[in-house]
């Protein structure tokens, strides 16, 4: 897909599905007319829908931060620290995508002519729901949550079993 703003920048965005790769550049018009990549960055899809960065270019060098392997559907960061902070660098990005009305082209371009589809099925939880304050405590004193089945995980994250956190299976995050 490849959508123009207002500005005549580009935005593309590639899907490889049998790799369950994206690859999205962003491309800024120049006053001459040339079209110069500012950024572009490989995520791997991940099960439940996470894009996780695996690559990223900008400012004129690209940075490897892991692998992928579609048969086992898993992904391999060898740099947490930078693959963390280009996940950060990647959201800015969404954000300004949002704003400069690459979003607004793409719902012109595309209308959405079916239901998205359903959330994944979760297993059944294995354990009560929890009560509002333990959600808080959870969160704002341990940083985290538990999982339907009471692992530990990020508030949005999903445990090895395939259970939700809790905040994931009652639509909080």
């Amino acid at each position: 897909m490849r959508l123009r703003n207002e500005h005549g920048d580009e935005l593309h965005v590639e899907e490889h599905g049998a790799d369950f790769r994206v690859i999205v550049r962003y491309f800024a018009r120049e006053e001459n007319g040339a079209l110069v990549k500012q950024m572009e960055v490989v995520c791997f899809i991940m099960q439940y829908g996470d894009w996780v960065p695996l690559e990223l270019y900008h400012d004129g060098s690209l940075k490897v931060y892991g692998t992928s392997d579609a048969t086992t559907g898993r992904a391999t960061t060898h740099d947490s620290a930078g693959q963390a902070q280009a996940a950060g660098y990647c959201d800015r990005w969404a954000l300004t995508f949002l704003e400069q009305g690459f979003l607004a082209t793409a719902a012109k371009l595309m209308p959405l002519g079916e239901r998205p589809a359903r959330r994944p099925k979760w297993p059944e939880p294995t354990t009560p729901a929890p009560d509002l304050e333990q959600i808080e405590e959870w969160i704002f004193e341990d940083g985290g949550c538990e999982a339907t089945d009471s692992c530990w995980v990020e508030p949005d994250g999903i445990c090895p079993l395939g259970h939700p956190s809790w905040l994931l299976r009652l639509g909080l995050v």
